[in-house]
């Protein structure tokens, strides 16, 4: 459990740091289908800063992340440039950070160490959770070592095994979280939440491990939005079982 709750009369506040694109069928990917998938768990306000190619899929972005309502910080590059959020784009740092959990979920390497580098500098009460899609890069070593500086992570168990290696390699999803939770002492690093199939397994280190299960519809975004809830309300690990079984608009 992580202590420091938010006050209960009010909707917990989640950030995400991270990137989107539309989909032919309108709808959004990455960090944006994260936002929707907030935005649809009771009590629950979101903010997303992103970048966007061009004005255009800027705009279109901003509609439909204003339609769920979702506040939007987005900036269009020049000239079509495609590169998402990156170390230098301007960030409302204080806005950001005083955001119950800030979700980092960006390919900018330079960036997620320069974030996960700032909560006990400047917001020593903001929770950070980072997804393992871009920790797998070419640099594992200094990736696991940017791991380690959240309050916690998520992603699959085949991310886990590539970040972690031994003693992480060739296992089930608990057995990865268990490996990863060993190397929690010393470390800013709570929790590991690590998704096989059907299965969420995960190791805190103040928590008994826990299973929990994932139901066949649910997409990558509801079930880190399930993880990011119960961060952002400090509540025990498997209170994520009732959020994942929570349809959207709820």
């Amino acid at each position: 459990m992580i202590p420091q709750s938010p006050a209960s009369d009010r909707p917990v506040r989640i950030a995400i740091i991270g990137q989107t694109t539309i989909l032919p069928d309108g709808t959004l990917d990455r960090s944006g289908a994260l936002a929707v998938a907030l935005r649809g768990l009771p009590d629950v306000s979101v903010t997303l800063r992103t970048i966007a190619g061009d004005e255009d899929t800027g705009s279109a972005i901003t509609s439909v992340l204003e339609a769920a309502g979702i506040a939007v910080q987005i900036t269009s590059r020049p000239d079509g440039d495609p590169t998402p959020i990156r170390l230098g784009d301007t960030l409302d740092i204080w806005g950001l950070f005083a955001h119950d959990l800030v979700i980092l979920d960006a390919d900018d390497a330079p960036l997620r160490a320069f974030l996960t580098d700032l909560p006990a500098h400047t917001a020593p009460g903001v929770r950070m959770l980072g997804t393992l899609d871009y920790l797998t890069g070419a640099a594992p070593a200094r990736e696991r070592e940017i791991a380690l500086r959240f309050d916690a992570i998520a992603g699959t168990v085949d991310q886990a095994r590539a970040l972690f290696g031994p003693p992480a390699a060739s296992l089930d999803a608990i057995s990865v979280a268990n490996a990863i939770g060993a190397m929690m002492r010393g470390a800013n690093l709570r929790a590991a939440a690590i998704l096989e199939g059907q299965t969420l397994a995960v190791a805190a280190l103040d928590e008994p491990p826990v299973s929990i299960a994932v139901p066949g519809d649910a997409s990558r975004a509801h079930v880190i939005a399930a993880i990011a809830v119960t961060m952002a309300r400090r509540g025990r690990w498997i209170e994520a079982a009732d959020l994942l079984a929570t349809p959207a608009g709820s």
